[in-house]
């Protein structure tokens, strides 16, 4: 076996294992996880008024305020931490460029139930979504569970999904195109001298 031959193999092998290490780093870097403070709140038999701040890796993104009580379930906008927001559906695309959201509330009776998503710009302009598990008459308001993922933030502009762990397809940045490129060269060269043969 030529030395050639060895190089193209190695130049293949070291563009695939570098493309696989780049890809998958650059898009956890722009879609994180949302964590709540508090996680859930319980019910109340009085009225009373909660704030839920939302955070990532990167800091705080944004708050909201809201009520589980004797009048009902209702989530408040807090203009101070959130640009706009609305109700969302599994599955819908959430972009940066293209959102339309409110400062309205959204509110339902004491026995609500079931998952609610909401979606929201926060005033970095990046867009988010987060689910809310309602739990029937007395029960807690849980935040970010019953879904795939909970939440996500789109740093950097970047696109979401509704109740997906996946917002988009991984696309290797600028380091992943680049080991792409030597594996490509690689194996170019390899059957190119493969045909000679």
């Amino acid at each position: 076996m030529s030395n050639k031959t060895n190089l193209g193999k190695i130049t293949a092998g070291f563009g695939a294992a570098a493309a696989a290490l780049h890809a998958v780093p650059e898009l956890n870097a722009d879609v994180v996880n949302i964590s709540f403070d508090p996680g859930s709140v319980a019910w109340t038999s009085t009225e009373s008024l909660r704030s839920v701040s939302m955070s990532t890796t990167g800091g705080n993104i944004g708050a909201f305020n809201m009520w589980n009580d004797s009048v009902g379930k209702t989530f408040a906008f807090d203009s101070s931490n959130m640009a706009s927001w609305r109700t969302a559906s599994s599955g819908e695309v959430i972009n940066a460029s293209t959102f339309v959201g409110d400062t309205g509330s959204w509110s339902n009776s004491t026995s609500a139930s079931g998952t609610v998503y909401m979606a929201f710009r926060s005033l970095a302009g990046n867009v988010g979504w987060f689910s809310t598990t309602l739990n029937g008459s007395q029960g807690s308001m849980v935040y970010g569970a019953g879904t795939a993922g909970g939440a996500q933030y789109g740093n950097a502009g970047e696109s979401v999904t509704v109740a997906s762990s996946t917002p988009g397809p991984v696309v290797p940045g600028l380091g992943g195109l680049a080991a792409l490129a030597v594996g490509a060269t690689g194996l170019r060269g390899r059957r190119q001298r493969a045909a000679a043969s």
